[in-house]
């Protein structure tokens, strides 16, 4: 018997819509590819890392297509696999700029979303004023000159600084001691804000403590918000999911939940192959909601990841970023990246940021039907959505809320 599995993005019909165009990308294409590189990174991820996991997938592509457009020849090549880009050129840079600008316009009146960039070079380090104009165009990405040789410590506290702010102070500390030397040369940084009220908000008076079963056996007692009405779900053989959506129906959380006695793991190394299309055309369910309040914050140093997906010589001194500076001497240090997000019963608040350092190298429903019940009480999967174009804007894990 064939298997219907649950999953993120409409796979089939975007592929078939897309095999045939050969006009510039568009927002939901690269989309689509990014969700690619997102459930391919999330893999590896939630394989090496224990406890609870977030990631804002929409950020770290943001910033590494920064990186990408100063890329060429073998290292553009590895990037473009591993990241699931188009070719190099500036038309996809501008087709990746319409993308951002989709996701703002999406939630223009409904939800509070910001997105910053910002290039931070060396006072003595020249980059190509073809990169420049580039990363303003496409990416509204300013250049700001800092002396990271004799001010390297104030250099990353401005950095920070700059994040924070851009972040509604939830993250901090974006960049840890050490993170920039004298041998930095540019710094590309991307910051992300997301705060959004449900459609159908929680009552708080039927928000009750219950258990929640951990992946180790263990207990902790957590605040469940509770509640019942149509609700977008489906369910298969190892999961079931519902789509939440928030005020304005532009934006959607995903809950998948593994069925009792599988594993969180089984359904996480399935993602390459899960599509969440089914919730957003059948139609709602009598739901019994039981979803626990969390928070979950996290820092992560990507660039073991990246190498393991087949970049790799960004990081060595093979890296060819000759299309930033004609010194031709820049390779990636370190993909620093750090998220943050918050449930309860108004809605969500999240945020990330990530950076790229560089250095110099070389140097309604039916009565008749019982309702289905769904009680996120042990390890679960979410995802932050932009239903139009089905982007990934931030995704995890709970293991402990």
């Amino acid at each position: 018997m064939r298997i219907k599995i649950l999953l993120p993005v409409a796979l089939s019909a975007l592929i078939i819509a897309y095999a045939f165009s050969f006009s510039k990308p568009d927002p939901p294409s690269i989309a689509l590819k990014n969700n690619l590189f997102a459930l391919d990174l999330y893999k590896r991820i939630s394989t090496n890392e224990k406890g609870n996991i977030c990631i804002s997938p929409f950020s770290i592509t943001t910033a590494l297509a920064m990186t990408y457009a100063g890329a060429d020849h073998h290292t553009a090549a590895e990037m473009a696999e591993a990241l699931h880009f188009d070719s190099n050129t500036t038309g996809f840079h501008n087709a990746f700029g319409r993308y951002i600008m989709t996701l703002e316009k999406n939630t223009q009146g409904n939800i509070n979303w910001s997105v910053a960039n910002r290039m931070w070079v060396d006072k003595r380090y020249n980059l190509l004023h073809s990169y420049i104009d580039l990363m303003q165009t496409a990416y509204n990405s300013p250049l700001q000159p800092l002396n990271f040789i004799q001010q390297p410590e104030i250099s990353r506290e401005t950095i920070n600084t700059w994040v924070a702010e851009n972040t509604e102070m939830r993250i901090k500390d974006l960049l840890p001691a050490g993170a920039i030397t004298a041998e930095t040369k540019l710094v590309l940084t991307n910051a992300v804000f997301f705060k959004a009220n449900w459609l159908n908000k929680f009552q708080k008076d039927k928000t009750k403590p219950d258990t929640f079963f951990r992946s180790d056996d263990s207990k902790v007692m957590a605040q469940f918000m509770n509640r019942r009405g149509a609700i977008h779900h489906l369910q298969n053989n190892i999961c079931q999911a519902v789509r939440i959506p928030y005020h304005g129906e532009k934006q959607s959380m995903i809950i998948v939940l593994p069925l009792q006695n599988i594993p969180v793991g089984v359904v996480e190394q399935m993602l390459d192959i899960m599509s969440f299309n089914d919730l957003y055309t059948n139609h709602p369910q009598d739901v019994i909601l039981s979803l626990p309040k969390f928070k979950v914050t996290q820092g992560l140093n990507l660039v073991e990841y990246l190498k393991s997906m087949g970049m790799t010589s960004a990081f060595s001194d093979e890296a060819d970023l000759s299309k930033m500076s004609q010194a031709k001497d820049l390779q990636i240090s370190d993909v620093i990246h750090k998220a943050f997000l918050e449930t309860d019963e108004e809605g969500t608040e999240a945020a990330a940021a990530t950076a790229v350092i560089m250095k110099s190298g070389r140097t309604s429903v039916s009565g008749e039907k019982a309702p289905i019940v769904f009680k996120a009480n042990r390890p679960f999967m979410f995802f932050v959505l932009d239903d139009e174009t089905r982007s990934i804007l931030f995704m995890g894990r709970i293991e402990n809320p």
